[in-house]
């Protein structure tokens, strides 16, 4: 083989090793880069995952010391009230789980009925007496939508009835039925008829009067639009003068009971009792239908007063009438037993039940768990208690710390008065240099049209200048043309003959527009005559 036959030999040989070379080069460059973007992929994973794995954990510790701090806010109360109601650490626990218990057969927050239980405590229950009353307020309090717990609450209305009408606890049961029947058989809301004990109650109670019959009364007065604290006002009236009358104090009252066929036996049993308001109702009743307006008004007077007359006689006049309010109320009451534990099962079959118990579930086990994870959270809270207490101890008065946070608070208020100077120094310069800006603008403008004044000056001299030539170059043409034809226009805008010669040269004996001309036939010369 002869030498350049050998050379293109080693050169093919050359390139194809060349082009495999490089193929296999570029593979195993795309390789590398593929699994350094897959690294890199991998890494950003890694990160993000442990992100959201740190995201997660501080948020579910926080859900966490979220609970602690409301199971802890509820054990509060339920500190609160067992220490009030002087009650022993079994106690406590036992009105803690009673809380619970309330909160999963109600809609009610375990906050709320802790809260009612202090409350029953503050009315001077002991812890047993607490357990009996706070489930009947609590079931009631959820029927009409109402805070069990704080002032005013119904837990605080059920005990205050309770206790100005001498009921034991153990009828709690019954007096939520009570209240339950007359509120929903009468114009009126649970409000208004404590309202109505309220300014009543004493009076009543101190007359023998039961809670049925005063809070019936309290319906049937709320029928006719006398509410709240109106109807207690005139029904404590009422039972007060009533007894004065009886007993002889208002002798006009007493005389005028007479009068009416009336006695003390019809109002008082053998032993001295009265036979409350119902039985005072009949009796007024059979009278009052055979009274005149003005008799009514004169002998209710005199038994009752004012004030009480506005109790008695709005009650009579609808007994009269066949609408016997008191009457329905009071018999409702023994057919209503029980109607509060119904009317709460009946409500936790609805849509909502459901949803609330689900959710009264949810925060008993809210309440339950951060119970539970107290010890983890007691340990940390302590820890850091002592940490901030050293931490303050270094930097009290005289402490080894004290010198270092006077020196840093210092040159903190120091920094940030420089700050705020240096900020009001830049603040005073951009205004003076925002000044100096408007009066260059303003001499330059001013300048500005000042020379451009000179200029249109200049324009209007050069334009005027024009319209001179141009009028001269047009009076030329006119008096040229004019001389030629013979015919000119007067200031009127009519012809008249500049020259006659040229005239009849161009025109003969007519006018330009064509009508005979005025004055005959044109002398020789320039004659000016009229040949519009």
């Amino acid at each position: 083989m002869n030498d350049s036959s050998r050379s293109l030999v080693e050169v093919g040989i050359s390139m194809v090793l060349k082009d495999n070379f490089t193929r296999e080069a570029g593979r195993i460059s795309e390789s590398f880069r593929t699994m350094m973007s897959d690294m890199r992929a991998a890494t950003q994973g890694y990160q993000g995952a442990f992100g959201d794995i740190t995201e997660l954990g501080w948020n579910l510790v926080g859900s966490m010391y979220d609970a602690y701090k409301y199971a802890a806010a509820v054990q509060n109360e339920i500190f609160l009230a067992s220490k009030i109601a002087g009650a022993n650490i079994k106690e406590a626990q036992e009105l803690m789980a009673t809380a619970q218990k309330v909160n999963a057969e109600t809609p009610l927050t375990a906050a709320q009925v802790a809260s009612a239980e202090r409350y029953l405590a503050m009315a001077g229950n002991s812890a047993d007496k607490i357990q009996d009353l706070i489930g009947p307020a609590g079931k009631l309090a959820s029927i009409f939508g109402m805070n069990p717990g704080d002032k005013g609450g119904v837990a605080d209305i059920m005990t205050n009835i309770m206790a100005m009408f001498q009921m034991d606890t153990s009828n709690a049961s019954r007096v939520a039925d009570d209240i339950y029947t007359a509120v929903t058989n009468a114009n009126m809301s649970l409000e208004d008829l404590m309202a109505t004990v309220r300014y009543s109650g004493a009076d009543m109670a101190a007359a023998g009067v039961s809670f049925r019959e005063l809070a019936a009364a309290a319906g049937a007065l709320g029928d006719v639009g006398i509410q709240g604290t109106m109807a207690g006002t005139s029904l404590g009236n009422m039972i007060r003068y009533l007894q004065l009358t009886l007993a002889g104090q208002k002798k006009n009252g007493l005389d005028t009971l007479n009068e009416l066929g009336l006695s003390v036996k019809d109002f008082y049993d053998e032993m001295g009792n009265f036979k409350g308001i119902g039985n005072a109702l009949q009796q007024f009743l059979g009278v009052y239908k055979n009274m005149t307006s003005i008799e009514r008004t004169q002998d209710f007077y005199n038994m009752l007063g004012v004030r009480g007359m506005r109790g008695m006689i709005p009650i009579l006049e609808a007994m009269a009438k066949g609408n016997d309010k008191f009457t329905k109320i009071m018999s409702r009451y023994d057919e209503n037993a029980g109607a509060v534990d119904e009317t709460l099962a009946q409500w936790k079959q609805t849509n909502q039940g459901i949803i609330d118990q689900f959710e009264s579930s949810m925060e008993n086990l809210r309440v339950s768990f951060g119970q539970a994870s107290g010890g983890p959270f007691n340990f940390l809270l302590s820890a850091g208690t002592k940490i901030v207490d050293w931490a303050n101890s270094l930097i009290q008065q005289g402490g080894p710390g004290a010198d270092m946070v006077s020196s840093g608070v210092g040159l903190i208020i120091t920094s940030t008065v420089w700050v705020t100077l240096k900020g009001i120094l830049a603040f005073v310069q951009s205004i003076g240099n925002y000044t100096k800006s408007i009066q260059v603008a303003t001499t330059t403008t001013a300048e500005a049209s000042v020379s451009s004044r000179g200029i249109m000056l200049n324009g209007f001299t050069a334009v005027e200048q024009h319209l001179m030539s141009l009028n001269t170059n047009v009076r030329n043409i006119y008096a040229i043309v004019s001389r030629h034809l013979g015919v000119g226009v007067n200031r009127q805008g009519g012809f008249y003959v500049s020259n006659a010669a040229n005239y009849r040269k161009n025109y003969g004996n007519t006018s330009p527009t064509g009508k005979p001309i005025k004055g005959g036939q044109f002398l020789k010369g320039n004659v000016q005559g009229d040949v519009a």
